[in-house]
């Protein structure tokens, strides 16, 4: 793994504490040498990652533009929970 890659991976973890560990297990660096890598690229490796709040998908707060008919059936499938694809 590259330097870069191994930032990127870290930034992406929510537990970062044990994406360390994982790290430095996959590359055969020690934890100290990971933390090194970080502080390199300007990464603090004890700051927590950042939470962030969950997405509403309930959509019968929110306006939508569409023809009844259309709208009724598009709630149908967000309320129950399914995911709309493109084809």
């Amino acid at each position: 793994m590259t330097d870069p890659e191994i930032c990127r991976s870290f930034l992406q973890a929510a537990d970062r504490q044990h994406q360390i560990k994982v790290l430095s297990e996959l590359t055969l660096h020690t934890k100290d040498e990971i933390e090194t890598i970080l502080f390199e690229h300007g990464i603090d490796p004890e700051q927590p990652a950042p939470k962030y709040a969950k997405a509403n998908t309930n959509c019968e707060d929110r306006e939508i533009h569409l023809p009844p008919e259309i709208r009724k059936e598009v709630l149908k499938y967000v309320n129950k929970g399914y995911r709309l694809r493109r084809h």
